[in-house]
């Protein structure tokens, strides 16, 4: 499934997050916590239990999920004042509040072989790499 949601896609079965049409890098718990957050949109997820969903058999604290908070929130663009994707609910926990545009749509275009520079065509490395291992068993003029 895919959740759209501004400038942002997210895919669960792949667990990527894209910003118009480049991905967006996250640590995985980062991504866990979004995918646990959107799983649950419109809703109060409390501390303990998104802990518990991320960290499963681990025993953290509340700084560890504020980090990922944080951290998902600065790759969002929300750090303002008001919340536009992650609202805190104070010594509670945290709801997505972002309106799902599309409750999934296509996938992520895969770009074709000729839209890359001939340098990066994976048939230019393995004949470069050829030409390399050819050279390094050869035997060195006398």
């Amino acid at each position: 499934m895919i959740h759209h949601f501004g400038p942002f896609r997210y895919d669960t079965e792949q667990r990527l997050l894209f910003r118009d049409d480049g991905m967006v890098p996250l640590v995985p718990k980062a991504i866990d916590t979004l995918h646990v957050l959107l799983e649950r949109r419109g809703r109060v997820v409390e501390k303990t239990e998104l802990m518990k969903l991320v960290w499963p058999d681990t025993v953290v604290e509340d700084v560890d999920l504020a980090r990922n908070i944080s951290l998902l929130r600065k790759a969002l663009g929300d750090e303002g004042a008001e919340s536009s994707y992650v609202e805190t609910i104070p010594r509670r926990g945290y709801r997505f509040v972002a309106a799902e545009a599309s409750p999934s749509g296509p996938t992520p275009r895969r770009r074709s072989r000729e839209s890359f520079p001939p340098l990066a065509r994976p048939e230019c490395f393995a004949k470069l790499f050829r030409n390399y291992s050819e050279a390094a068993v050869a035997p060195s003029p006398p």
